[in-house]
């Protein structure tokens, strides 16, 4: 049993693979359940997600949103925006004028530029004095993308790639100009039929990175820790690869 979705239909398929897991030993069809979940919303808590690791594998592309967007990194956007306003030392239009090409040189010298050091004596004490205006409520608990959560993102040279997600990755909204453009079905498809015969490239932070040793109870699967076997395709050879003859979608 295969089940695919995109977006919501992407985290319903993973709760849906979490309730179905429960009852695979009574069913027979049930003992190969896999879901697949294309840029899918972070719902599950931590310990759900990482029971999810044996039967559910998360595609994410780039800088999408929904991905990252839950209560709790709405919350900390929100911190961090009225953190950027409070500190601006620019006017609006200087802002909106200059930050694009400053960041195309360099995100420190754009911040640098517009923004007073949070960490100074003059930014601690805007900051103090507008405590206020950061309250929202106590912080909502952390919600994680379901099972092997793997990013379809470019290399430092451009080049594609395919890679596990940082543990952190989820926790905090990317603000870029493709944050919605990444998200579009049509975008994500031509970028996974791009990427499918892709080797898995070592995690972007190896000390953050996602666990995907199997567990020690469970399908057998081939995934081991780092990459799949040479010349293999990452959903062929790793996450989405079942023994046993699961489907193959490379």
């Amino acid at each position: 049993v295969c089940m695919v979705g995109h977006s919501l239909g992407g985290g319903a398929s993973a709760i849906l693979a979490l309730l179905l897991s429960n009852i695979s030993s009574q069913v027979p069809g049930y003992a190969s359940l896999h879901a697949l979940a294309l840029s899918p919303p972070p719902v599950l808590s931590p310990k759900a997600a990482q029971t999810c690791r044996p039967f559910v594998t998360s595609l994410v592309l780039d800088s999408d949103l929904v991905p990252r967007m839950s209560l709790r990194s709405i919350q900390l956007l929100r911190a961090r925006m009225v953190q950027a306003l409070l500190l601006s030392r620019q006017p609006k239009w200087k802002i909106l004028l200059l930050l694009g090409p400053l960041r195309l040189i360099s995100s420190k010298l754009a911040a640098d530029r517009f923004l007073h050091s949070p960490h100074s004596a003059l930014g601690r004490s805007i900051l103090e004095r507008h405590e206020s205006m950061f309250a929202s409520g106590p912080l909502e608990p952390e919600l994680h993308l379901a099972g092997l959560a793997m990013m379809m993102d470019r290399d430092g040279t451009r080049k594609p790639r395919v890679r596990l997600m940082a543990k952190s990755e989820c926790l905090a909204i990317k603000v870029t100009h493709t944050m919605v453009w990444h998200h579009m079905p049509d975008v994500f498809f031509t970028r996974l039929l791009a990427a499918a015969r892709l080797p898995l490239a070592d995690p972007a932070d190896p000390d953050d990175a996602c666990d995907i040793s199997p567990p020690e109870a469970g399908p057998s699967r081939h995934v081991t820790r780092g990459r799949p076997a040479a010349g293999r395709a990452w959903i062929r050879g790793g996450p989405v690869g079942r023994s046993g003859g699961g489907p193959d979608l490379a």
